[in-house]
């Protein structure tokens, strides 16, 4: 997320980067930042697939072992979403549903496992399980919003007497995206919490 930060003003000072128009794997802005994305990914997954690991490995549950499979798939995708940008827009779109999904069911069967009281000392804290399934459910919802079926239109603007099309201010898709990745970052920092207090 700190990649635009330094790479749009080194490269061209009339660039710029938004959150909310711009897709994550827009953060580079030539071949070899995108070597570099992806080399930093690959350690953040690994990273966070051991996190997932480490909670959910001895698990007694056979959900709790969904959890972890989900996550790291999740992740895996994610990963991949930076390989293909919108040149490739089919493979974006299909590799973004199965990350969605997967992050969505890894949080809700979390959730789920939990729900029977089935938590074992030495697991996972219930109230951490249960934010991070609510989370699951609110990312669920967030694939239903309406602006989310129109992200590809452009805007029509005029410039100099000729009409071009803009991405605009706001693309839902993007959006999406970069809020499925704050969650999954929000739920390794509950995996880290959950680690210091059980």
């Amino acid at each position: 997320m700190m990649f635009p930060l330094f790479t749009y003003k080194k490269e061209d000072k009339k660039l710029s980067f938004s959150f909310l128009n711009c897709f994550p794997y827009e953060v580079v802005t030539n071949y070899r930042e995108r070597i570099w994305i992806l080399v930093v990914g690959a350690i953040f997954v690994m990273f966070a697939g051991q996190t997932y690991i480490a909670t959910f490995v001895q698990c007694h549950n056979s959900m709790y072992q969904s959890v972890m499979y989900l996550a790291i798939v999740s992740y895996i995708v994610f990963l991949g979403n930076f390989s293909f940008g919108l040149d490739h827009y089919k493979t974006h779109i299909i590799m973004d549903l199965v990350s969605f999904l997967t992050q969505i069911g890894a949080s809700v069967s979390l959730f789920i496992a939990v729900i029977p009281n089935n938590v074992y000392p030495g697991e996972i804290n219930s109230i951490i399980a249960i934010i991070m399934g609510v989370v699951g459910i609110l990312l669920f919802l967030l694939l239903f919003i309406p602006q989310l079926k129109k992200w590809m239109y452009l805007d029509k603007c005029e410039n100099n007497g000729k009409t071009i099309y803009v991405r605009p201010k706001y693309c839902a898709l993007a959006i999406v995206e970069w809020i499925f990745y704050i969650a999954g970052l929000f739920n390794l920092a509950l995996l880290l919490v959950n680690f210091l207090i059980v």
